[in-house]
């Protein structure tokens, strides 16, 4: 059985339709960055759980340090152990 930790930053989970995560096994996991960028939050956390691939959803540059200096996803896509794969949202 695949298993599937969904990893998210701050409080509120993402909602994720019960069919969809049909025979897998699903856990959630939350991180709360203190002293490091959520990238690197992330980029650890996948590390710790020994992932295989991190998938995240992007919905492009929407502030002026985001378009200089990049999006989360692709500072993430930098400091990953592993594949990432960047969903467009709706």
């Amino acid at each position: 059985t695949p298993q599937v930790v969904g990893l998210h930053v701050g409080e509120m989970f993402p909602y994720i339709s019960p069919s969809s995560m049909e025979g897998l096994s699903f856990t959630e996991r939350c991180v709360q960055p203190v002293d490091q960028t959520v990238a690197h939050a992330i980029a650890v956390a996948a590390y710790e759980e020994k992932a295989d691939v991190i998938v995240m959803s992007t919905n492009g540059r929407d502030t002026f340090s985001q378009r200089i200096v990049g999006s989360i996803t692709e500072r993430v896509l930098r400091e990953s152990p592993c594949p990432v794969l960047a969903v467009a949202a709706e």
